[in-house]
């Protein structure tokens, strides 16, 4: 449990995570996050099941990248991506729970 204190690594810490919060606090990356605990899949498949158009998926994909929430392979043509951190979909969960108790 991270223990709140004047200790920089517990700065450190609490920064690391606001900035996570930051990078999934879009709807769209909130629902791919969701689905991508499903199973891996590749861009096209992921934009068609959220009725999001192609591109706006591969930024969204790409962002979460960056952070290395996912990770991507190549299938041929395709990149197929997957959860790194497939617990942070729990988390999504429990904050949806937390939103439907208010």
């Amino acid at each position: 449990m991270l223990t709140i204190g004047p200790s920089i690594q517990n700065h450190q810490a609490i920064g690391a995570l606001a900035e996570l919060f930051k990078v999934i606090a879009h709807p769209d990356r909130i629902r791919i996050i969701k689905k991508l605990r499903e199973d891996e899949t590749d861009v096209n498949s992921l934009a068609e099941t959220l009725s999001l158009p192609g591109p706006r998926t591969s930024q969204h994909l790409r962002l979460l990248r960056a952070y290395k929430l996912v990770e991507e392979r190549r299938r041929g043509r395709h990149h197929i991506y997957r959860l790194t951190q497939p617990h942070l979909a729990q988390w999504i969960d429990d904050g949806l729970n937390v939103m439907d108790m208010s």
